[in-house]
C-alpha cells in the first residue's frame, strides 16, 4: 500500500469517528492538559486543536535533543510526516502535513539543573476547530519515540 493510500485510509478513518461534527469536535480536539504553563515555547491558542506539552527526562540536554531531532524526521502513517525541520538553538521547528492539513510543531529543550532535561512539545493546526485528536496523537508518539531513543 503507498503512502498515500495509507494516509487517505487513516484520514477516511479519523473523518469516520466524527459523529455529528460540532459534537465530535468538542471531544476529540486535542487540548492542553496545563495551558498556562510558562515555558521556552509559545502558549496554545484558544482552538481546541493544540496539544504542549512538559517531560522531565534523565538524560543530558544533549542527547534528548538529538532523540527529538531523530524523532521528528521519521514518518508517521496517521498523524503525518515532517516536510519541513528547522534545528533552532534550543530545539527545533517543523511543518508536518496530513493529507492537505498542516500543522506546526515546536520543540525545546531544557536543562533542569542537575543531569536531566526537560523536553517541551507543542503541536497545533493552523487552521479549524478540531483536529481529531492528531496534535495530541502526535505529540505523544514524538515523547515515545524519544523515550525509546534514550
Amino acid at each position: 500500500m503507498t503512502r498515500r493510500a495509507r494516509v487517505a485510509l487513516g484520514l477516511a478513518g479519523l473523518a469516520a469517528l466524527t459523529v455529528g461534527g460540532a459534537l465530535a469536535s468538542r471531544s476529540l480536539g486535542s487540548r492542553p492538559a496545563h495551558p498556562g504553563m510558562d515555558g521556552p515555547i509559545p502558549a496554545c491558542p484558544r482552538t481546541p486543536n493544540c496539544e504542549r506539552v512538559r517531560v522531565p527526562l534523565a538524560a543530558p540536554p544533549e542527547r534528548v535533543l538529538d532523540a527529538a531531532l531523530g524523532a521528528l524526521r521519521q514518518s508517521h502513517v496517521l498523524t503525518g510526516r515532517a516536510v519541513r525541520l528547522t534545528p533552532t538553538p534550543a530545539g527545533a521547528r517543523a511543518v508536518f502535513t496530513a493529507g492537505p492539513f498542516r500543522d506546526d510543531v515546536v520543540l525545546a529543550v531544557e536543562s533542569d539543573g542537575d543531569e536531566g532535561a526537560v523536553l517541551w512539545i507543542r503541536s497545533a493546526s493552523r487552521v479549524g476547530q478540531s483536529d481529531l485528536g492528531v496534535n495530541r496523537m502526535r505529540v505523544a508518539q514524538l515523547v515515545e519515540a524519544i523515550r525509546a531513543a534514550l
